[in-house]
């Protein structure tokens, strides 16, 4: 397996190139491989020796690449891994037990503190191979500029402080490689792929085809096989499927770099490097494993469907892998068995072009011709044209005399292009170069008067084909076999025609300078493009769309109130048997959902300019939403009567809570609908604008009513939804503004009536709702979901409270209205809004519009908590078997769950975190109960990834539009620091804090609710004769015990679900 590795290994192409060029990435990748070995062997036997050669390997790592001093990270993994217990628990007698160290005995007696010796090994070596990174290296090392006076001072090798010319050179590559500065050779890397560009550039050119993707795919069934033994066998087996413990650290290493470096701005290639040693030693694990189980591959790798090929592909695999590497070897060190390209087009100048003649270079580029033939031919025999295509696209880059790119090309005889480099860099900025792409395009068609008459390359080659590699990263070809044009000038040149090929069409006023990081996020600088732009100009005027005198704005809140209540009806009859074991079946969450498919259908449609987003397209999305309700409630009604006699009660609540809710607010707008005020208006001018700058797009990103020619670059989905009911109704803007406002509200109060009933009401079949303890627990629920709304919606923080505290009669500071004002602005320069606030303010806001989807999606995860296949499956182990990731509800729930987390995103794209958090948390305390109680336990763990998989990532699939035409500047979280303060510790320790003061005016409410709670909770069940809890609530996540069978009239059986 280890000589195969080698093999592997010396055959990459990516490792023979960076050799060929004798650079630091193939020194850095053997370091990584000594220190990679030396924590193979902490694992393996936890000797002293083996930390040592661990610090050593990272010190020179480290020296050479800085950002393999993460190796320090994998050094942890393996102390780690060294620590834990060689044998089973399980399998140890009792006698033995004592002798056996615990992890911990054995991690902080022994592994720690060696693991401080590599550490100081790692700093001591650093310190010896890498001296320029400190202040000297002897006594006599003259102390820069920068640094300050210490004790330090004039200690040479002891001095240990940073050089602050290094900190900065660090600093100053961090901003070139992050993009922060504009660099030009950075220009490459606008808008690439994260992770996939990289790692197609890596298994394609880096290793081949046929290595690169064995070797992913030889680690993931690595990484396969190892969770399913723990998930399985609850422990970290010493070895498995041939794979040892030891593996795990290459194993955490592919994982841990290739997800820090795959995912930053500039993904060269050669930056991946030290993963190859880990990956060739998977792919030579698979291969020996394939050839050592040849008879009965399937059932070693865990996959059956391979079982008839097993023979086959044993044999084949491995012999292919290696010939198909070592081929594509071959092919790439053919460049090597030829003169350099731009050699050999040197070569082609001095024997075509005539001396005296003028060649164009290309700033940032090697030119042509070099000095291969007797003394240098520039200035002698041919003469330069210095053209700077790098340059901005400003009129005086081709129109100022002798160095405007026209006056260069009527000048030139021939245009030399010695790489790729400038052509395909610029073009990855459309917006900031407009005419150079424009140059280049009519240069390659022959319009501007050059033909090419050279195309010299050296491309790799196999049995006499080439394999162009053009499309590669550009440090891969430009560097030792860059494809060389060179292009006359023939008789039709002209400048005049130049001139308008080039600079005809471009508006000098709209080219966007934007830097490479800004463009990289906003590739087309938040512009709509030409071929979008009849979308937008076809979809109507306002006063076709619209009509003022209308019936329906007399009767808007009403036809309001049925639009979304047929909508919710048709929705229900779908909820009704998609949630079976939910107390409300779906009630409370089938408006909300009705609402939101109707709009993302209709979304969908206009971004993809199938139809254009109005009335007609959103009636024909909602329609078969209507029929297919309609369908169902017929063929169910018996099933929905039956329901009414059992929650009917429960339903007219939340219907009435529903609609107080709309008449409060719309009372509330009724007596205040003006849309702004010169004083206390708000942002609803803004939210107007983008309101009715939606409804009169007919794709989508919406047009920028504020920017001529832009789109709306916000998180602009909440207008979609509106708009979808405007369209359905045709209620003039102005006035549905003011109604949307009101349903919000309701919605809101309706999803949290529905929260709360979920959580806490009984399942219960019908012939057992007469039961005390039936009784008794759907009172709490009544209870809880109707102070549900209030708490939310109604009640504030407690700055009113500290208001009326300090006497209502004091003399008020400032204007009389901002007691009201003053209760969201507690913290100094933050909003600590309330929800009704929010909606009494009546900005049509983001956060505002995303309430109910965020109740629906907290209902959902309630739903996903309650989920018993008990009425369906029969037995315990099949209720809780791996199936339950795979019924047809399960996936209908996740799909919901991605569908309203991608809304999130889209809506308010700050609530996204922390709900999509909350449902994975939910998701895997799901999968650690089931993996509690099924022996089946590892399939848990992989569904579990593939849940998350399709909700994470199906939320942003299904979002695919907005996730890709959305850039924000800045994301993350970050510790507060206002910049007073010198130095981060000094702003992180001193900046301005919330105070308790400020907290508590803000949570005093909710925490004095809390703790009320659990003391009463605590009263009750602590002491001698504690007091079980009762309630869904302490046991949604607990296995459904097997009931008995009971019969029901003529010998029907059923099985009861859970109280």
């Amino acid at each position: 397996m280890g000589l195969l590795a080698a093999l592997l290994a010396a055959l990459a192409v990516m490792s023979i190139q960076q050799s060929h060029f004798y650079v630091d990435p193939i020194f850095s990748t053997f370091f990584t491989l000594v220190a990679l070995y030396a924590a193979v062997r902490v694992v393996q036997d936890g000797s002293s020796g083996a930390y040592v050669l661990l610090g050593l390997g990272i010190g020179f790592a480290a020296a050479n690449r800085i950002t393999l001093a993460s190796l320090g990270l994998i050094a942890i993994v393996a102390a780690v891994l060294a620590a834990l217990p060689r044998s089973s628990p399980a399998a140890t007698s009792d006698t033995d037990a004592p002798t056996m160290p615990s992890f911990w005995d054995a991690f902080l007696g022994r592994h720690l503190p060696l693991l401080f010796l590599a550490g100081l090994i790692t700093l001591l070596t650093f310190r010896v191979v890498q001296p320029y990174a400190f202040v000297g290296s002897t006594t006599l090392s003259p102390l820069p500029a920068e640094a300050q006076e210490s004790w330090l001072n004039g200690m040479g090798f002891f001095d240990i402080r940073p050089d602050p010319r290094f900190l900065d050179n660090m600093q100053s590559v961090q901003r070139l490689v992050s993009g922060q500065d504009d660099f030009y050779p950075s220009q490459q890397w606008v808008n690439r792929v994260a992770y996939l560009f990289p790692w197609s550039n890596m298994v394609i050119w880096g290793m081949g085809p046929l290595l690169g993707l064995t070797a992913w795919g030889a680690w993931l069934l690595a990484g396969w096989h190892v969770l399913r033994a723990v998930l399985r066998d609850n422990r970290l087996p010493a070895t498995v499927a041939g794979i040892p413990r030891a593996a795990l650290v290459l194993w955490v290493w592919v994982g841990f770099y290739f997800g820090w470096q795959g995912g930053q701005f500039a993904i060269t290639m050669r930056y991946v490097l030290p993963l190859y040693g880990a990956l060739v030693l998977f792919t030579a694990w698979l291969l020996v494993r394939c050839w050592d189980h040849r008879h009965d591959l399937g059932q070693h790798l865990g996959l059956g469907w391979l079982r008839p090929l097993g023979l086959t592909l044993a044999v084949t695999l491995p012999v292919v892998v290696v010939l198909g590497t070592l081929a594509w070897a071959y092919a790439f060190s053919r460049i090597y068995t030829i003169p350099h390209s731009r050699v050999q087009a040197a070569h082609w100048v001095l024997d075509h072009v005539p001396p005296g003649s003028y060649l164009t270079t290309e700033g940032w580029d090697d030119p042509l011709p070099l000095q291969v033939r007797g003394p240098n031919p520039w200035g002698t025999s041919y003469f330069s044209v210095d053209t700077q295509p790098y340059s901005e696209d400003e009129p005086g880059k081709y129109f100022t005399p002798e160095t405007g790119l026209l006056d260069q090309l009527e000048q030139a005889d021939y245009v030399v292009l010695t790489s790729n480099r400038v052509y395909d860099s610029t073009r990855r900025l459309p917006m900031r170069y407009p005419a150079t792409m424009r140059y280049y395009h009519h240069l390659f068609a022959g319009n501007l008067g050059f033909e090419l008459v050279a195309d010299i390359h050296s491309y790799p080659r196999l049995f006499g084909i080439d394999i162009p590699d053009q499309s590669a990263e550009e440090a891969f070809t430009v560097y030792d076999h860059p494809r060389v044009l060179i292009f006359q000038k023939t008789p039709s040149f002209s400048r005049e025609r130049a001139a308008e090929l080039i600079t005809g069409d471009v508006h000098w006023d709209e080219i966007y300078k934007s830097p490479v990081a800004v463009a990289d996020r906003a590739p087309t600088a938040l512009r709509l493009t030409e071929s979008a732009w009849p979308w937008y100009r076809n979809a109507g005027t306002w006063s076709a769309s619209f009509h003022r005198e209308s019936l329906v704005n007399a009767v808007a809140p009403l036809l309001w109130l049925v639009v979304v209540e047929l909508l919710g009806l048709a929705m229900f009859a779908l909820l009704f048997w998609l949630l079976p074991w939910l107390p409300d079946r779906g009630w409370s969450l089938a408006k909300a959902l009705a609402l939101l498919l109707v709009a993302w259908a209709a979304w969908w449609l206009g971004s993809l300019r199938v139809l254009a987003f109005g009335p007609l397209t959103v009636w024909l999305c909602a329609l078969p939403l209507l029929l297919l309700g309609a369908g169902v409630a017929w063929r169910s009604r018996q099933a929905l009567r039956a329901f009414w006699q059992q929650r009917g009660r429960d339903v007219l609540t939340a219907q009435a809570i529903y609609l107080l809710a709309f008449v409060l607010l719309l009372v509330i707008r009724w007596y205040n609908p003006d849309l702004w005020h010169p004083a206390r208006g708000g942002e609803k001018p803004m939210d107007f604008a983008y309101l009715n700058a939606t409804l009169q797009s007919g794709a989508f990103p919406p047009y920028d009513p504020w920017h001529a020619g832009g789109f709306i670059n916000y998180y602009y989905f909440g207008f979609v939804i509106v708009g979808t009911l405007i369209h359905l109704t045709t209620v003039v803007p102005a006035i549905a503004y003011n109604i949307a406002v009101a349903l919000l509200f309701a919605l809101t109060a309706l999803g949290a009536w529905g929260v709360i009933y979920n959580l806490l009401a009984p399942s219960r079949p019908l012939q057992c709702s007469n039961a005390p303890s039936f009784q008794r627990r759907l009172g709490y629920a009544r209870a809880g979901a109707a102070l549900a709304p209030v708490l939310l919606l109604l009640l504030g923080n407690m700055a009113q409270a500290w208001w009326f505290i300090s006497g209502y009669a004091a003399e008020q500071t400032g204007r009389p209205e901002w007691a009201f004002w003053d209760a969201t602005r507690i913290i100094p320069g933050t909003v600590n809004e309330f929800p009704f606030f929010t909606f009494l303010f009546a900005d049509l806001h983001a956060h505002m519009i995303v309430m109910p989807f965020s109740l629906a999606l907290l209902g959902l995860t309630v739903a996903l908590a309650r989920f018993d296949r008990g009425s369906r499956l029969a037995g315990e182990r099949q209720r809780w078997s791996w199936r339950w990731w795979l019924s047809d509800t399960s996936l209908v729930m996740l799909l919901f769950l991605a569908l309203l987390g991608g809304t999130l995103r889209a809506t308010n794209t700050w609530d996204y975190p922390t709900y999509i958090g909350l449902t994975v948390i939910t998701l895997t305390l799901i999968a650690y109960h089931r993996w509690r109680h099924d022996r089946h336990s590892w399939r848990h763990g992989l569904y579990l990834v593939g849940a998350l998989a399709l909700v994470v990532l199906g939320g942003s699939a299904l979002f695919l539009p907005f996730v890709s035409q959305f850039a924000t500047n800045s994301s993350g979280i970050e510790l507060f620091t206002d910049g007073s303060q010198p130095g981060l510790i000094n702003q992180v320790l001193l900046a301005p804090r919330t105070t308790i003061t400020e907290w508590l005016l803000i949570a005093g409410l909710w925490l004095f609710v809390l703790l009320s709670a659990g003391l009463s909770l605590a009263l009750d069940h602590v002491g001698p004769h504690p007091r079980p809890l009762e309630g869904p609530q302490t046991r949604l996540l607990e296995p459904p015990h097997p009931r008995p069978l009971s019969h029901k009239g003529r010998g029907e059986s059923r099985l009861e679900g859970p109280h």
